[in-house]
């Protein structure tokens, strides 16, 4: 399929997707559209309205299988108090006097139920990750807010406990496994490392920010750098490009990748493997690999190709993750303005890879920037200089703090590196504090100026993607 023809049938699935949710067509007139669909292929230049109509069809469909409940679906027992048993596959998440988990592969009276559980417990005794639990307690539904998004991560119901026992400590699988490996990290790095920077250091292996002061988390979302301590796609996709970036100045452009990917899967395994990381991480590689073999004329298709498979698979990321939209557009902005963006900086020093890295953050800000004004509605004036003196670090944070942590095994090692690390962390600490303190650092706007804003940013997209391919055409 030609790149036009695949760019059109992939917005006319997303369209179909958001018709689904709304409109529940009936299976014959699926079967009728897709049947006129396939007759206008043979029609002269028909194939447009073909392919965007077979897009639109497969999109209702999907999104109509995705909300089809299922007869033993855990929210179907909303309002009913039961005793349910399942996996806590992941560290749980404290917050005050309150811990939460999901709980996975959730069976009730011996029958498997659909659906993960979002427990709410209180936070004494810490439910232990890869352990088995069995908890009773009222089925609630989700709040109509989260509803879709939480159901994008396989949540289907939320509960608190009236009672919480655990029926096998030590449970025998990789995800098990991954959560024990990451509770005992996190637990090792808030022993070595005082606050904040261990959260910032969790925050950036794996996405915890468990102790963080409020006052570092509002300087985060007043720098725009809320993204490296959340497990976005956005946070995946600048990661590896720094990563490479980094990379290619040590040991140049044909092996850079080899050491970046290693880096990824590190990160993707820390993290605990959850559904949204690795979609953004094959993003990434699809994206870095396309570049090695040296046909970026081809990312973008690959890029188009991956991110229908995988709404395919799960549709509801295409409205509701916004892990999934940012990675996307992300990784758009990289594929398609890190090169006219670098052309328009030629007045920055190419010195540590200052103008690259430089043209990769504005690239992905003014790709994801209309997405974060529509959901959010504030716009961050310094985050385009915050990220790029803080993005950087971060390859390094992590290299440094993942080294650190082998001091679990060798314990001279820590001495070592755990001071480096903390150095480090301490300046990114600084540099966001700093950011935020700026007079009018973060901005709230009204609809209509978010609009206008979001507007200019696509604007600006479009303009230089536009110059760039008339200076190739013209050369």
């Amino acid at each position: 399929m030609s790149r036009p023809l695949l760019f059109v049938f992939l917005f006319a699935f997303c369209l179909g997707i958001a018709a689904g949710e709304v409109w529940h067509t009936p299976t014959l007139l699926i079967v009728a559209a897709g049947s006129i669909a396939v007759a206008l292929l043979s029609v002269r230049r028909g194939r447009w309205v073909s392919v965007a109509l077979l897009g639109a069809m497969l999109g209702v469909w999907r999104m109509g299988g995705a909300l089809t409940v299922a007869a033993n679906d855990i929210s179907r027992y909303v309002g009913q108090t039961m005793t349910a048993e399942g996996e806590v596959v992941l560290p749980s998440t404290i917050d005050g006097t309150a811990q939460r988990f999901e709980l996975t592969d959730v069976t009730a009276s011996g029958k498997p139920m659909v659906g993960k559980i979002l427990v709410s417990v209180p936070a004494i005794p810490t439910i232990r990750a890869g352990t088995q639990v069995r908890v009773t307690c009222e089925i609630t539904a989700l709040t109509e807010i989260s509803q879709r998004r939480r159901w994008s991560h396989g949540v289907h119901a939320r509960c608190a406990t009236l009672t919480v026992d655990v029926v096998r400590r030590h449970l025998v699988s990789w995800r098990a496994t991954l959560g024990r490996w990451q509770e005992r990290l996190l637990t090792y790095v808030r022993q070595q490392y005082n606050e904040p920077q261990a959260s910032l250091l969790n925050g950036i292996l794996v996405g915890n920010t468990d102790g963080m002061p409020d006052r570092l988390n509002t300087a985060f979302q007043a720098t725009g750098t809320t993204h490296i301590v959340a497990l976005s796609g956005f946070n995946v996709t600048i990661i590896m490009a720094m990563a490479v970036n980094w990379l290619v100045k040590l040991i140049g452009r044909r092996w850079a990748w080899i050491p970046a990917l290693g880096l990824l899967i590190a990160f993707v395994v820390m993290s605990g493997a959850s559904a949204s990381v690795v979609r953004a991480a094959i993003m990434a590689v699809v994206v870095q690999v396309g570049l090695f073999i040296g046909r970026p004329i081809n990312v973008g298709r690959l890029l188009a190709y991956t991110a229908l498979l995988m709404a395919i698979v799960n549709p509801l990321i295409v409205w509701h993750d916004l892990g999934f939209q940012l990675s996307f557009l992300a990784t758009v902005g990289l594929v398609a303005l890190s090169k006219p963006m670098t052309a328009v900086l030629p007045w920055v020093s190419t010195k540590f890879g200052l103008r690259d890295n430089l043209a990769t953050t504005l690239a992905a800000i003014v790709m994801t920037e209309p997405l974060l004004l529509w959901r959010f509605g504030r716009l961050s004036l310094v985050a385009p200089l915050v990220n790029t003196l803080v993005l950087p670090l971060i390859p390094l944070s992590m290299a440094v703090g993942a080294v650190s942590l082998l001091g679990l095994w060798i314990p001279w090692l820590a001495p070592v590196t755990v001071p480096v690390s903390d150095a480090l962390l301490r300046l990114i600490v600084w540099l966001i504090t700093t950011g935020a303190s700026l007079p009018n650092a973060l901005i709230y706007l009204a609809p209509a100026v978010t609009i206008f804003s979001g507007l200019v940013f696509v604007a600006l997209a479009i303009k230089l993607i536009t110059r760039d391919a008339q200076k190739t055409s013209s050369t």
